[in-house]
């Protein structure tokens, strides 16, 4: 399937982009270039994602649209709820609700893991594929390496929201994962849309590490029991 291209239409002074690709992220990338601007330069949010998948679950395609607006001068703006890079210096990144915390909005790439540990990529993975089978040690030195932090249990709650899943209580095939994970299956970072917070990859197998040791954010809290066998990554957070 070709991606579609996008278009755009103006609201004040945000400008709403329309793009389609074969996950959220590449489509937030076309919409994007339509400024001559990156994902990682730019303020934005997702005003609306949907993605189809096939009868394996499998996403086909994805349509966004993606609201580009100013940073905020201040965490406390109304405006920086749900904003990607809310005040133009930390990119890639959203506030957790009733913090001051911005967690990164994906969880971290086998791209972004060999970009702060320089290495080799195994044969049999992609590079934006969520680096899974990270030790809580290798997590805390990636973070400290980066000068960023692991988030805490409690702002990886936050950023999941009340809900049953990140995108409200009902399943929903079209926004995640929505049965158990299977352990054997590593996603590509940003396949899904994000939640109503700009996070991606809640609810979708995509487990990370906490800065108590727990495994936070893939789906229901594991069982102690359970622990080796998730496919744990890390997702990196700063607060201000």
């Amino acid at each position: 399937m070709r991606p579609a291209g996008g278009a755009m239409v103006r609201y004040g002074c945000v400008s709403i982009v329309h793009a389609s690709a074969l996950s959220v992220r590449h489509a937030i990338a076309r919409a994007l270039a339509t400024h001559n601007r990156r994902p990682s330069e730019a303020t934005w949010r997702v005003v609306h994602a949907r993605v189809s998948v096939d009868g394996q679950g499998r996403v086909v395609r994805a349509d966004v649209s993606v609201g580009v607006e100013p940073p905020v001068e201040s965490l406390a703006d109304p405006r920086a709820a749900g904003l990607v890079n809310p005040t133009g210096r930390h990119p890639l990144a959203a506030l957790v609700p009733g913090t001051r915390t911005l967690l990164d909005i994906y969880p971290v790439s086998w791209e972004r893991w060999l970009r702060l540990r320089p290495g080799s990529l195994p044969a049999d993975v992609e590079p934006m594929q969520l680096r899974a089978g990270v030790e809580l040690s290798m997590a805390r030195a990636l973070a400290a390496g980066a000068g960023q932090q692991l988030p805490t249990a409690a702002e990886l709650r936050g950023a999941w929201g009340t809900g049953a899943f990140p995108w409200g209580d009902a399943p929903d095939p079209a926004r995640g994962l929505a049965a158990p994970p299977r352990w054997g299956q590593v996603l590509e970072i940003g396949l899904f849309p994000p939640n109503a917070h700009g996070f991606f990859d809640l609810g979708c197998g995509a487990w990370v590490w906490s800065a108590e040791g727990e495994i936070v954010g893939g789906g229901p809290d594991l069982l102690p029991g359970e622990l080796s066998a998730a496919p744990c990554g890390v997702r990196l957070a700063a607060t201000l």
